[in-house]
């Protein structure tokens, strides 16, 4: 019998609020700590959610003798996402696993990646970056990255068919962007993988909605040339998505922070005209158009101020050095547009208002999938 199996045959009834289980062997207790002998675990507030909600080879699984898996929610080429609770801090979590089980074989070129990712994350402390709290096994067993987790969804989901927003909020949900790539910047990393996708609306637990930056997972060092671009150099690993590729990563030469600030300028056309510039070009020529072909200018529309336009232009240079060179000089300009919109232009974040950021709301924490 599974282990679902086995816990609702032990409990004989779904749990109610005032249920309390031990987050070791899911014994539903009153006391504070676990009374079975050789446990003696203390039994969270939020015990309930130690529970495992579905069948799954790592929800039998304790990493560290500190977070219990309770459920998958999501997959990508490296790896599994799941919601797993922290009995140290009494709270939530996302683990990022490298296998789909937890005896799979992981590949040295996949915890070369999630090294990676973590030695990035390490380093960056921002309200607007997805953060990092640990990493387990990275040599034996399972490799995992344990990370904030969020409630909410991507932009992409946002943006859904209708891709075209008002000046204001495109502005709002791209300054927390620039602050976030300022932060990664000044530290000598690179994003290199700005999408609406990596981008993720967080309801925070006071009913904030906190746009976080994701997956720093191809993110490179300041001076590291791209060697092949959008290479697969293992399932999973890109270097990039061509609609939002900057014209030198495109031909695989030493990208930079206006690399990213490229990416960002591909993302305000697409906000402003409803699609990216090169929209209509196969996958296979996007690259080829960043480099060679000009930008489509935007759609005539009254409501995109002038200096909106500019800022576009500019940041969609082929040149690099005739972009702006700073995330943070970006903020600055989309702040001082957003000072001359009218107040009326802006659509609301379409997070649900009754959705909240306990441990029992459902979540979507998206994982890389190229």
């Amino acid at each position: 019998m599974s282990l679902l199996g086995r816990l609702r045959k032990r409990l004989g009834r779904s749990p109610v609020s005032d249920d309390r289980f031990c987050p070791w062997c899911l014994e539903p207790t009153t006391d504070p700590y676990c009374p079975n002998e050789g446990c003696h675990f203390a039994v969270p507030r939020t015990s309930r959610d130690v529970l495992p909600t579905e069948d799954s080879p790592f929800h039998a699984l304790f990493v560290d003798w500190r977070y219990r898996v309770t459920r998958r929610i999501g997959e990508g080429g490296f790896g599994s996402l799941y919601r797993a609770y922290d009995r140290f801090a009494d709270t939530m979590v996302a683990i990022k696993f490298l296998c789909d089980r937890p005896d799979d074989e992981v590949s040295e070129k996949a915890r070369q990646h999630l090294e990676h990712e973590a030695a990035v994350l390490g380093r960056l402390r921002h309200r607007h970056i997805v953060r990092m709290y640990d990493v387990e096994n990275l040599r034996e067993g399972p490799p995992c990255l344990v990370m904030e987790l969020l409630d909410g969804h991507d932009l992409e989901t946002e943006l859904g068919a209708h891709r075209r927003r008002p000046a204001r909020q495109a502005i709002e949900w791209l300054i927390p962007v620039c602050e976030a790539l300022q932060c990664a910047h000044q530290r000598d990393i690179l994003h290199l993988d700005i999408k609406p996708s990596n981008l993720f609306l967080h309801r925070t637990a006071d009913g904030e909605v906190v746009l976080k930056v994701l997956d720093f997972g191809i993110s490179r060092l300041r001076g590291t040339p791209c060697a092949r671009p959008a290479q697969r150099s293992a399932p999973g690993m890109v270097y990039g998505t061509p609609h939002y590729m900057s014209p030198e990563v495109a031909q695989g030469r030493t990208p930079g922070p206006t690399s990213d600030l490229y990416s960002l300028g591909v993302l305000l056309y697409e906000m402003l005209a409803g699609s990216p510039p090169f929209a209509g070009v196969e996958d296979h020529n996007v690259m080829s158009a960043h480099v060679l072909s000009p930008v489509p200018p935007l759609p005539p529309n009254p409501d995109i101020p002038t200096e909106l336009r500019d800022l576009v232009g500019s940041l969609l240079e082929k040149k690099p050095r005739r972009r702006p060179q700073t995330a943070r000089e970006v903020a600055e300009r989309l702040r001082q547009i957003r000072e001359e919109l009218p107040a009326s232009d802006i659509a609301p974040t379409s997070l649900p208002a009754d959705r909240s950021c306990s441990p029992s709301a459902p979540d979507t924490v998206p994982l890389e999938m190229p």
